[in-house]
C-alpha cells in the first residue's frame, strides 16, 4: 500500500497489529512506537506508549518497551481490538520515535513498521524507515479513521516528524488530524516504503471524469468495495471518493 492510500476494513475485522523491528549491527538503539488516539475535533484524548502499555477502555495494548533492537522479528508491537474502540475515538495514529539521543533513522539498522491484519497474517503497509525518514527521528507511520457506517478505514502516511517522543510529535499529529490523505498521493515520488495491495491507480487521460464509477476491491478475505473519481494533476494520478455517486 503506498503513500496517501486508504482502505476501507471489513467491519468484522477484529484486530490489527503494528510491529516495529530493528537490528543492532549499527549498535544497540531504542525506537519507541506509540498509538494516539483523537476525537473528533482533532484532540488527542489517550495514548499508549511505552510509559502507559494498556488503555482497557479502548481495548488497545503495547506488548513492552525494547531498549536495544536485539531479538528477531518485531521488537515492539502494539494491538488494536477495533470492536472496543469507544465511539469517542474519531482517529488513532501510529507514531515511530528515536529515544536514542542524536540518531536518526539513517543510522539504524534495518527498521522498519508494519501494519498487519491478525486474523489473516495478511501486511496492510510496511515501511523501510531509513528510506522513509531518514534524516528525521521520527515517522508518522498510519491512522486509523473512522469512515462513513461505523466502518474503519486505514490511512497510510509515512510523514517523518520530529521528537525522541510520541509527545514531541503531537503537533505533526494534530495538523494532520485535518489532513485529506489523498494529498499525500501527489506528492508520492518520495519513498513510502509501502506493501502493495489492492488494484494500482488507474490512469486517466481526462482532467476529471466519472467513470460510471470504477469499483477497486481490495485484497482482504472480505472485498471491501469504493466507488472512485479518478483524475490527473501536473502527471500524478490522484484517487478521489467520488461524490457524484456519494459513495
Amino acid at each position: 500500500m503506498e503513500k496517501g492510500g486508504v482502505l476501507d476494513l471489513p467491519q468484522n475485522l477484529g484486530k490489527i497489529v503494528v510491529g516495529l523491528g530493528w537490528d543492532v549491527d549499527s549498535g544497540k538503539c531504542d525506537l519507541d512506537v506509540s498509538a494516539v488516539l483523537c476525537d473528533g475535533l482533532g484532540r488527542d484524548i489517550s495514548s499508549v506508549f511505552f510509559g502507559r502499555l494498556v488503555d482497557k477502555e479502548h481495548g488497545i495494548t503495547h506488548t513492552g518497551d525494547n531498549l536495544t533492537g536485539e531479538g528477531d522479528g518485531d521488537d515492539e508491537q502494539i494491538i488494536v481490538e477495533l470492536n472496543q474502540v469507544g465511539a469517542v475515538v474519531q482517529q488513532i495514529f501510529f507514531v515511530v520515535n528515536i529515544y536514542t539521543k542524536g540518531k536518526t533513522f539513517r543510522q539504524v539498522a534495518n527498521p522498519f513498521c508494519r501494519v498487519v491484519d491478525e486474523a489473516l497474517q495478511s501486511g496492510l503497509c510496511r515501511y523501510s524507515l531509513r528510506e522513509s525518514a531518514g534524516n528525521s527521528n521520527g515517522l508518522l507511520i498510519a491512522r486509523l479513521a473512522r469512515e462513513a457506517g461505523g466502518r474503519w478505514g486505514f490511512h497510510a502516511l509515512g510523514l517523518p516528524c520530529h521528537g525522541s517522543m510520541y509527545k514531541d510529535s503531537l503537533p505533526k499529529i494534530r495538523e494532520t488530524c485535518g489532513l485529506k490523505t489523498a494529498a499525500l498521493a501527489v506528492a508520492r515520488g518520495a519513498s513510502s516504503g509501502g506493501l502493495s495491495v489492492g488494484a494500482p491507480l488507474r490512469p486517466v487521460a481526462s482532467e476529471v471524469e466519472c467513470f460510471g464509477c470504477v469499483v477497486q476491491r481490495h485484497t482482504l478475505d472480505v472485498a471491501a468495495t469504493r466507488h472512485w473519481l479518478w483524475s490527473r494533476k501536473a502527471g500524478c494520478v490522484v484517487q478521489r471518493v467520488c461524490h457524484k455517486c456519494n459513495t
